[in-house]
């Protein structure tokens, strides 16, 4: 298969969002959403995987709308993270993470995904979906995934910005929103420190660590600090009943990991 040049494959994403537009344009109402970002936690460790959600949004009252494209620009602390590529569970049926990928000879597409990293501290995102119809109140399009530096220092916060620079429904309206334009969230990066979830230290997960943490959440008992980052297994800075139940669920194997 002949290879593409970067430049090719963004012009093609280009050109088909803008068939898409003109082809369907005249025939659909206007469409109300807004697309949202956002990190799954706010405190990892070196070596940990950084999963940065983009996630679609109707507006109130509203049962369905069609995405034709949207244009992002995700900037990072590149001194702290490594850009690792799209998610490959990501809702989109065909990712080009590099200027070689396209589509197989044949394949059904109907969302694609184009995402460049720069090398510099920034990925540029180009995605088109011929008909993207949500039928909940937010479904995420894709995750963008990074990892923390090894060599992270512990106690350092980083920040991830995501700017629109261009968003509109298959009906060429242009989709605004506070939560596509210049959004900004930081990470804290800690120790990783012995097991997660074992908060008592003893290498196993049970219901004993859940205890521990729910007696901490309503100060019965107090947790030192490396038991605090052990019991936190959500990872946003909390220790509360929230990670009482993950540690339950893991227990009983409801769950199997606490990402």
């Amino acid at each position: 298969m002949k290879r593409w040049g970067w430049k090719r494959v963004c012009l093609t994403v280009v050109a088909v969002a803008a068939a898409l537009i003109l082809l369907v344009g005249v025939a659909l109402a206007a469409a109300v959403f807004t697309v949202d970002t956002s990190a799954r936690r706010t405190v990892y460790a070196p070596g940990d995987t950084v999963n940065i959600d983009v996630a679609l949004n109707l507006a109130e009252g509203q049962n369905a709308a069609e995405l034709g494209g949207i244009q992002l620009a995700l900037t990072y602390d590149s001194t702290l993270f490594t850009y690792a590529g799209i998610d490959p569970s990501s809702n989109v049926d065909f990712i080009a993470n590099a200027a070689g990928d396209v589509p197989p000879e044949g394949a059904a597409v109907n969302s694609f995904l184009v995402a460049h990293d720069d090398g510099a501290g920034t990925v540029q995102l180009v995605y088109v979906n011929a008909a993207l119809m949500p039928k909940n109140a937010s479904e995420t399009l894709f995750t963008v995934n990074f990892t923390v530096k090894a060599g992270a220092a512990l106690g350092s916060t980083g920040s991830f910005t995501v700017s629109s620079e261009g968003a509109y429904s298959t009906a060429a309206q242009l989709v605004t929103g506070t939560g596509v334009t210049d959004k900004t969230f930081t990470v804290t990066v800690q120790e990783s420190t012995g097991l997660l979830g074992d908060v008592n230290g003893d290498g196993n997960i049970n219901s004993t660590d859940a205890m521990l943490i729910l007696q901490h959440s309503v100060k019965i008992i107090s947790l030192t600090p490396e038991q605090q980052l052990r019991a936190d297994v959500t990872r946003d800075g909390n220790v509360n009943s929230t990670d009482a139940m993950r540690v339950l669920q893991y227990a009983v194997k409801i769950i199997t990991s606490f990402d």
